[in-house]
């Protein structure tokens, strides 16, 4: 009996880990005005907004718009991206030009973020496409498992299986907590 309850254990760590939490989700909060909020407060909650928001109030809705469970993902990449200090060197960068190909100077450098791409299934990109569709142009405030990737606006029609969203966290450490629960989807460059 023993054994038995041994084996189930192992196979649960082993699930979590390759597989993920089954209950691990990407969730979209609708964003709404101060005004909104004031007429029907019980609906929104008031949040921290990230830091290149305008006002230091952002008012979201209290229940989800849309929940991506780690079922809908294929794989999660994480990306290291470099703010340059001068415009040049940022677009040769999102033309894709290598550093070697050009002078990178560290003193170019000001900084860096990080960039989620959730590449989902086809069932996943059906669900989310559906949302998009039916929400162009709106803010959302998105979560990763009670943390606060970044606020996302949906623009333009969505297409393909890919949606992408800059992470307001730079702590590795923080970030690698916080996408433990997707286990091995996550890839990191």
């Amino acid at each position: 009996m023993l054994n038995l309850l041994a084996r189930i254990v192992f196979l649960g760590v082993l699930w979590s880990v390759f597989v993920g939490d089954a209950n691990a989700q990407l969730t979209f909060f609708g964003v709404t005005e101060e005004s909104v909020y004031k007429k029907t407060p019980t609906r929104y909650e008031q949040v921290t907004p990230p830091p290149n928001w305008s006002s230091d109030k952002m008012f979201i809705e209290r229940n989800p718009a849309l929940s991506l469970s780690v079922r809908e993902m294929e794989s999660i990449v994480i990306e290291k991206k470099v703010i340059y200090r001068d415009i040049e060197a940022t677009a040769r960068e999102l033309l894709g030009q290598k550093p070697s190909e050009w002078q990178r100077d560290n003193e170019r450098t000001i900084g860096y973020y990080f960039q989620a791409t959730f590449i989902l299934t086809k069932q996943g990109a059906l669900h989310f496409k559906r949302f998009a569709d039916k929400n162009a142009g709106k803010l959302f405030y998105v979560r990763l498992q009670g943390t606060q990737p970044d606020v996302f606006q949906i623009r333009g029609p969505f297409s393909g299986t890919a949606i992408s969203t800059n992470l307001r966290e730079t702590d590795l450490d923080k970030l690698k907590s916080a996408f433990a629960p997707f286990g091995s989807k996550v890839n990191w460059k």
